[in-house]
Parts: C-alpha cells; sequence; structure tokens
C-alpha cells in the first residue's frame, strides 16, 4: 500500500480526503500533480470517467 508519511513532510487534506473516498462506491482515477519546483505532491481523485474531482490531497516536501 502507498504511504503518504515521509519524515519532514507536511500532509494537507488528507484526512478529508480519506473521508470523501471512502463515501464513494464506485472507482476513481487517480492522478499526481509535481510543480517544476518539486515543493509539493498533489494527489487528485476523479470519477471513473475524469470529469469530476472527487478529493484532492498534497504533501509539501521539507526543505534541504
Amino acid at each position: 500500500m502507498w504511504s503518504v508519511r515521509r519524515e519532514g513532510a507536511e500532509h494537507m487534506g488528507w484526512e478529508r480526503a480519506l473521508e470523501l473516498l471512502a463515501e464513494r462506491a464506485r472507482p476513481i482515477r487517480i492522478g499526481q500533480i509535481t510543480p517544476s519546483d518539486r515543493s509539493r505532491i498533489y494527489t487528485i481523485f476523479l470519477t471513473e470517467d475524469g470529469s469530476a474531482l472527487v478529493a484532492c490531497a498534497g504533501v509539501r516536501l521539507a526543505e534541504g
């Protein structure tokens, strides 16, 4: 199983995203967005057909 835990990382929105995902009975699509400076990583969860956002969460990476 994939883990968002990483030492020095700040987690943004994961609790709410997991709540929203637990409410869904249908499959979802998952995507990832990484800014060019790689300071954060966002995970987006879309409806099965990709037409709507279900949830979004991110990780702000530690500097260094």
